[in-house]
């Protein structure tokens, strides 16, 4: 064998999902003729349990790595159940990084298309917000612009404004509430069980951003999430308020300008652009 071809066989004996016993039972004679000609053991340790060392620190590292990934989603399934999922996610999707932070971005998507989401609903989403976490703590920093900028610029001008949002603020839509599951999750309460069942119909918005090296989050209305949302797409600051009037009438300008102080104060504007 080449060093490629035992890397190769290395890597398909650790990531089997139930051990190295079970990885050579399912695999054909010229595998396990493989396996027994490349590892070795000892009195002490055969080559199984020698390579069973190395499956169970890959195994656990990737588990905890998505542990505290995706800590409200774990709390939310129960210890069980995330242990589960975490075993196919591991064997379908593989680490292709060398980076471990990274290995959980596909866990999102993998969730969506995982049968504990068929049984339960609302659990991607949750993982979409933690990933949303992540990502906010992995970007680099930007410059920001905060209250005294704003006041420099007349307010006749505000309307044809726009703000440029920082890459680390995401909005996220949720059929659970996020803010509630991870306070419970704060406040060590014992995982829910069973899983709670979906609210109907309900929605819930949450604005995940960073300040500094802290990533904060927080329930937003419908037209808020509007709001930002159109300003994500570069709409100027009339757009903006157009489409959080057009989500909820009863909003006055009052509450717009505050959320515009609001986003400064979070840090989430990296610019203030004047159409001339």
């Amino acid at each position: 064998m080449t060093l490629a071809d035992e890397q190769a066989l290395f890597w398909q004996a650790i990531r089997w999902p139930t051990g190295i016993a079970d990885f050579l039972a399912q695999a054909d004679e010229a595998t396990r003729e493989a396996f027994a000609t490349t590892f070795e053991g000892n009195d002490a340790m055969d080559a199984i349990a020698r390579m069973g060392v190395y499956a169970e620190s890959y195994f656990w590292r990737l588990s905890d790595v998505l542990g505290e990934q995706y800590r409200v989603l774990a709390w939310l399934v129960g210890p069980t159940r995330f242990h589960n999922f975490v075993t196919d996610f591991v064997l379908h999707r593989p680490s292709r990084s060398p980076d471990v932070r990274r290995f959980g971005s596909r866990l999102p998507d993998y969730l969506a298309e995982h049968s504990l989401e068929a049984e339960f609903g609302g659990l991607a989403q949750i993982a979409e917000v933690e990933r949303a976490i992540v990502h906010a703590i992995d970007v680099p920093d930007e410059p920001l612009v905060g209250r005294a900028q704003l006041q420099a610029i007349d307010v006749t001008a505000w309307p044809g404004m726009r703000l440029r949002l920082a890459d680390h603020v995401r909005v996220r839509t949720t059929a659970r509430s996020y803010p509630r599951a991870w306070a419970a999750w704060k406040a060590e309460e014992p995982s829910p069980d069973p899983v709670p069942p979906l609210e109907p119909d309900a929605r819930h918005e949450v604005l995940i951003w960073r300040k500094r090296v802290e990533v904060f989050h927080r329930g937003i209305s419908a037209a808020h999430a509007v709001a930002v949302r159109a300003m994500a797409d570069g709409q100027p600051f009339q757009a903006i308020c157009e489409a959080a009037l057009e989500c909820d009438a009863s909003i006055d300008p009052p509450q717009l300008v505050a959320w515009l102080g609001r986003w400064l104060d979070d840090g989430l504007i990296t610019a203030l652009e004047i159409e001339t």
